[in-house]
């Protein structure tokens, strides 16, 4: 396994019903965004790809809060 793989499988959650989750700001670090503003981009343009895909098989990815 490759150290980014690593750094993803160690930031990795599960809830309660067995989903898996990552912290955006944890994300952040890991992909080496310095600045959470170009990182909030990049989530907002993640967002927006899923929704028009149409495709539900997606990873759901919520709005992240500071």
């Amino acid at each position: 396994m490759t150290t980014e793989n690593n750094a993803f499988e160690n930031a990795k959650h599960i809830d309660e019903t067995g989903n898996e989750y990552w912290s955006a700001r944890t994300l952040q670090q890991i992909l080496e965004y310095s600045e959470w503003r170009n990182f909030q981009r990049a989530i907002d343009k993640a967002i927006t790809a899923c929704e028009t895909s149409g495709n539900d098989k997606i990873i759901i990815l919520l709005k992240p809060t500071k």
